[in-house]
């Protein structure tokens, strides 16, 4: 899934201008994950001339709140603009009375450069937060028939997106170059304590650092030309660690397990290249040719013990 050109992109579901499906495979210019396709989301970018924007309101059940938004505005008619886009989620979980609920706040801004007709700088930035804390109940048998239903909330939970990225397009006559970076950063944190009858379960994770740093650059020939073409080189960087406790409790003993990344880096570089030649109005020829690079260092370690309880 590709949004705004971005892998995994941030600010997919709201302010959308087009979604593309492409039918795989796509691995000569989107890489071996996209054997089988790739879906590349496209959302609004700002407008030149005309201020313009959009709004809803939606309502439902268990508490369901949805407000979505977005503002065009020519800041310097024909050369820049900006548009400001925002989406806020909110409902309750099946089980409200023990406090279940989801909810998100996104928003992103776009500001578009046009100096000249063969050139433009476009600028993007984006958030996301979520949060979960999701009610539930717990079912113990009492006695051969009869059953005894108790909360169990699962969570909370919350997770924060932040991205950054531009798009530099130069149409340098028989060829258009195109650069495209990106910056993202996520962070999580959440907790599940499951309480069933004498059995305990809780578990809790956090994800205090996952940074992801691309870089692409492509050069490709003009859509009206009878032998169309690309060629370009990526670079890809990501840096994560986690932190993920599970404690498992049956009085009299209980099993604690716990896993910890410190450090996981991955690191891809590749470069690739693609031809189309129609040969007669009803079928063509397409040659492209791709290698990559990439390298993953991980640092782990993994503890277990039992525990020893009271009854």
């Amino acid at each position: 899934i590709y949004v705004d050109g971005v892998y995994e992109g941030v600010g997919s579901s709201y302010d959308i201008d087009r979604v593309e499906v492409l039918r795989g495979p796509q691995g000569t210019l989107y890489g071996r994950s996209a054997t089988s396709g790739l879906v590349a989301i496209h959302t609004a970018d700002p407008q030149l001339h005309d201020w313009g924007g959009n709004a809803a309101v939606e309502f439902g059940n268990y508490d369901l709140q949805h407000y979505t938004g977005a503002l065009n505005a020519p800041i310097v008619d024909d050369i820049l603009a900006v548009r400001i886009a925002g989406n806020r989620y909110q409902r309750n979980g099946f089980f409200s009375s023990e406090g279940g609920f989801s909810s998100n706040s996104d928003g992103k801004i776009k500001l578009l450069f046009k100096p000249t007709q063969s050139f433009s700088v476009l600028l993007g930035a984006a958030l996301e937060n979520n949060v979960q804390n999701y009610g539930g109940v717990t079912v113990n048998l009492v006695t051969p028939n009869s059953y005894q239903f108790l909360p169990a909330g699962v969570g909370p939970g919350s997770n924060e997106t932040r991205q950054y990225w531009a798009l530099m397009t130069w149409n340098v006559g028989p060829a258009t170059l195109t650069y495209q970076p990106a910056y993202r950063t996520f962070e999580e944190n959440f907790a599940i304590p499951v309480s069933a009858g004498p059995v305990t379960v809780r578990q809790s994770s956090s994800e205090p650092k996952d940074h992801f740093l691309t870089h692409e650059l492509r050069l490709t020939s003009n859509p009206d030309s009878l032998l169309t073409w690309q060629v370009g080189t990526l670079y890809y960087n990501n840096n994560l660690s986690n932190t993920s406790n599970l404690v498992f409790v049956q009085p009299p003993l209980g099993l604690a397990f716990n896993a910890v990344i410190p450090r996981k880096a991955t690191l891809a570089v590749g470069t690739f290249g693609e031809v189309t030649y129609p040969f007669a109005q009803s079928w063509r020829v397409t040659l492209g040719a791709r290698y990559d690079y990439t390298k993953v260092q991980v640092d782990e370690a993994y503890t277990s013990h039992t525990l020893t309880t009271q009854s």
